[in-house]
């Protein structure tokens, strides 16, 4: 997992804060729901998750997901940026992605499905 972290922390090396946080918790939650999807206990939850991978996932799937939907947040981080949107705007856009991923960490941590 340290591992994992400090990868996405040099990844996102040339990129702002918020979105280097952004990509951090999300590499976390990767992780955990690979680590669910490995021991089948538990079902994906997560709002649109379970509608793209499915309510058991394999690991391949989560995996895909985790890369697709961190290129997908980077490119529309990049985007806002690009066309110089409001700072409002890209604050909003941060803040609350970075809150939907965290509640899910921390939703992941509370659960006994490994």
């Amino acid at each position: 997992m340290t591992r994992l972290l400090l990868l996405t922390a040099l990844l996102c090396g040339c990129t702002s804060v918020p979105e280097a946080t952004w990509q951090t918790v999300h590499a976390v939650d990767v992780v955990q729901t690979a680590r669910f999807a490995h021991g089948g206990r538990c079902q994906e939850e997560g709002l649109g998750t379970r509608q793209l991978i499915g309510a058991n996932p394999g690991v391949a799937g989560v995996i895909g997901w985790g890369i697709a939907s961190a290129g997908v947040h980077y490119a529309v981080t990049r985007w806002l940026d690009s066309v110089d949107a409001p700072q409002w705007v890209r604050w909003t856009w941060q803040s609350v992605t970075i809150g939907i991923a965290g509640e899910a960490v921390l939703s992941n941590a509370e659960l006994d499905c490994y």
